[in-house]
């Protein structure tokens, strides 16, 4: 799991490029479905498009 300072320090530095109406990409590996829930949750009230993956990108999952 990512430190949430960290977390909170990109998403400062991102947040110019929303406003700018450009498009972010967030990316997450995790199989939890409580992380997949909030992982899109976070993305979406950050105006951030979602993908969440399986860390081998040996394959797509539905999204």
């Amino acid at each position: 799991m990512t430190p949430p300072q960290f977390t909170r320090d990109c998403q400062l530095r991102l947040e110019p490029l929303v406003k700018a109406k450009k498009l972010v990409l967030s990316i997450d590996y995790t199989k939890d479905p409580t992380q997949k829930r909030q992982a899109r949750q976070r993305a979406q009230q950050n105006g951030y498009l979602e993908f969440i993956g399986v860390r081998g990108l040996d394959s797509i999952p539905p999204q």
